[in-house]
């Protein structure tokens, strides 16, 4: 009896494990300049989608694509501008994405 549970518990472990790995298409690799302005643009739609934008932004596309330094790291930066933007100091945003693809901030750029 005590073989069969050490049996199920090994045929468990050996067999379940499978289920945690990542799905097909999982990448944690470094993203390309067109990704990077395609997934920029995402945000700023889903953002203005939200409420967090006006709707004008809604179908803006980014102006500049940049890799910069933020707090000591490199990002990519895309610069989106807006001149239906009521408020002249939102005109112009930034969005800051990891090398990866990942969103870290945005914020109105300052002139």
């Amino acid at each position: 009896m005590k073989w069969m549970q050490t049996a199920l518990v090994v045929f468990s472990l050996v067999f379940g494990v499978n289920g945690a790995m990542a799905g097909s298409g999982h990448h944690h690799g470094p993203v390309t300049e067109p990704q990077v302005g395609k997934i920029a643009e995402n945000i700023v739609q889903d953002m203005a989608r939200r409420g967090n934008l006006s709707t004008s932004w809604a179908n803006r596309s980014a102006t500049g694509l940049e890799k910069t330094s933020l707090d000591g790291n490199v990002v990519w930066k895309a610069v989106f501008s807006n001149d239906k933007e009521p408020s002249p100091e939102k005109r112009n945003l930034n969005v800051y994405i990891n090398l990866t693809g990942g969103l870290i901030k945005t914020d109105h750029a300052k002139k």
